[in-house]
């Protein structure tokens, strides 16, 4: 590995093609529980806090290079409605490339009673299901240092990326806020033999970006696209009463 450390999507493919040619393993959660036993291995997994389109655009970027991974969708996000038609479509795509799709649940929208939590995630996993045809296996809480505290049994069942007996042996690194608290992931790959590398999409640019232009450009493309829905709403009523008149009958 010969480049800088930044944020860009030559740096985040370098990294994981040597870190694909130098462990037993390199992929999803769900893909790991095949075989327990490997001496190396990379849990690559995404959390789609703010944007699917920039998902979709890492989904590719790593079936192009035969990598897979596990992208955890949020069914609360204030960013996006994962249940648009668009949405889904972006969704199921990303399953369609052979990536794992996961449940990434907010304990603040969870009911109090441990039960009624415990089937609020599964009907929200069976929303996912619904969508990719996949089982969902996978999840992960949302924002785990300022959402409610993760009661385990709440997840039983399902293999939580966090709360995993197989994770306790591996070395958490996120790179949340385009902030590696333990360094670039290119620190670690190739030295520490299991890892989780937990990235989010949005970060990672064809040239490095600061994330304040980062969420400007896509504050930006949100108002663009609201600005395009009310106008198809606008031409819907226009058609509507241009109907009613020519059609008093």
């Amino acid at each position: 590995m010969q480049s800088k450390c930044d944020f860009s999507f030559r740096h985040y493919l370098e990294v994981l093609n040597y870190a694909k040619n130098t462990y037993d393993y390199v992929g999803p959660l769900k893909d790991l529980h095949t075989d327990k036993n490997k001496d190396s291995f990379i849990v690559l997994r995404h959390d789609v806090d703010i944007s699917l389109e920039h998902a979709l655009k890492i989904a590719q970027l790593e079936y192009d290079s035969e990598l897979y991974s596990t992208f955890f969708i949020l069914l609360h996000s204030p960013f996006y409605n994962a249940l648009t038609k668009k949405n889904e479509t972006i969704i199921s795509k990303i399953s369609s490339m052979g990536h794992e799709i996961g449940l990434h649940y907010d304990t603040d929208f969870l009911p109090k009673s441990l039960n009624n939590a415990r089937q609020q995630i599964k009907n929200e996993t069976r929303i996912l299901e619904n969508i990719t045809g996949q089982k969902i296996i996978s999840v992960t809480q949302h924002n785990p240092t300022t959402t409610k505290k993760l009661n385990p049994r709440l997840v039983a069942g399902f293999s939580d990326a966090m709360h995993n007996p197989l994770m306790k042996k591996s070395v958490y690194i996120s790179d949340s806020v385009q902030n590696w608290r333990r360094g670039c992931m290119c620190n670690h790959v190739g030295k520490i033999s299991k890892l989780q590398i937990l990235t989010h999409p949005i970060w990672w640019q064809e040239v490095p970006t600061h994330l304040h232009l980062i969420l400007e450009n896509i504050k930006e493309n949100y108002k663009l696209n609201i600005d395009s829905d009310f106008k198809s709403l606008e031409d819907l009523y226009k058609n509507y009463f241009y109907y009613i008149r020519n059609n008093p009958n």
